[in-house]
């Protein structure tokens, strides 16, 4: 297995140059005997893999690209390094070390005849546009359940494994607020932004006191457009990054920032910033489903493993949101989306 994560590691797939794995990949799998399908993202191709003809499919779920090397990385990012029990390399973590575990599961399906539908997906970095094209093709409505070999959402990192039952949803606010008074005065749009933000900290302070533990709001943008001088009207942009639960969504936020005109004169204009997919909406998966419950009497307890979820969004959301069940199950990594990605 290292030696195919060596060859995995070595093939550079920042999004969107995931091409050369996606070849790689499609002809691994058609060695094996597998059926290829080739479901394109602009000029880069999702994989749809089924092992043989069955009315419904266990389905394993990964994506093809990582992010771009670190600018701090200071050894070759496309060389898998291993020391001890610990692997690192770019991609080993997020998700080319689970990408290895699913084509260990296919030979081992296609050697056992066992019925299997693996999708390698593209843009999972971005905006999972390539989710979406899969989704649409209707090719996945025979599978009953989907594992998503993710790596590195463990919380404890002595766990055997780890698992996830749920992902938080996401939105993005565009938020202006516009005072009545000019820049150099105490109640200035800037200094309103200012207090915006503080009470945002408040708001999140509040929603884990009453149990939603892992909502992250914050913001991530904020420029004042000053106009040459100051006169009356001036307007702050503030931009916010929602991690949304069940009970604190967009409606929740829209309602909360309402409150917030009245601690100053003027006005707050909130609107969604635009993407070019739709926004991901929370989920968890029914834990008295047949396989769930069949995967947590047979592996997740046994091992003393305690499932999570996670307050950030991923490809998992889309296929949650089209009625497949989903579940992530991934060795112990961690370091993703930075120079030092591991795994175990």
């Amino acid at each position: 297995m290292l030696k195919l994560l060596d060859k995995l590691v070595a093939i550079p797939s920042p999004y969107p140059h995931e091409h050369q794995l996606s070849d790689f990949v499609a002809q691994y799998v058609e060695r094996l005997g597998c059926d290829v399908q080739r479901i394109p993202t602009g000029d880069r191709n999702n994989l749809i893999v089924t092992t043989k003809e069955s009315p419904h499919y266990l389905g394993f779920y990964t994506h093809l690209d990582t992010m771009p090397p670190a600018e701090d990385c200071s050894v070759d990012p496309y060389e898998l390094i291993v020391a001890g029990d610990v692997a690192s390399g770019l991609g080993v973590c997020d998700s080319k070390g689970g990408m290895v575990a699913i084509l260990e599961a296919l030979e081992f399906a296609v050697k056992e005849g066992y019925p299997l539908k693996v999708v390698f997906c593209v843009d999972h970095q971005n905006y999972s546009q390539g989710a979406y094209d899969v989704i649409e093709t209707g090719l996945l409505s025979d599978i009953d359940f989907l594992i998503f070999s993710e790596i590195g959402h463990a919380i404890d990192f002595n766990s055997k494994f780890s698992v996830v039952f749920g992902r938080n949803g996401r939105r993005v606010f565009d938020i202006n607020i516009t005072s009545l008074h000019a820049w150099d005065h105490p109640e200035s749009a800037v200094f309103q932004a200012a207090r915006f933000i503080s009470q945002i900290k408040r708001l999140e302070e509040q929603l884990k006191e009453r149990g939603d533990q892992a909502i992250v709001v914050m913001p991530d943008a904020l420029k004042a457009d000053k106009r040459g001088q100051p006169v009356a009207g001036s307007t702050c942009y503030v931009r916010c990054n929602i991690s949304t639960t069940p009970s604190f969504g967009e409606v929740e936020f829209r309602a909360w920032v309402e409150e917030q005109t009245n601690l100053f004169e003027g006005r707050i204009d909130v609107r969604l910033h635009e993407r070019p997919t739709p926004y991901l909406e929370a989920y968890q998966v029914d834990r008295n489903h047949e396989f769930v419950r069949c995967l947590e009497e047979e592996l997740i307890r046994p091992h003393g493993v305690v499932p999570t979820t996670m307050p950030s969004v991923a490809d998992e959301n889309v296929f949650a949101a089209h009625g497949i069940p989903v579940v992530t199950i991934g060795a112990i990594g961690g370091g993703g989306h930075s120079s030092s990605e591991w795994i175990n």
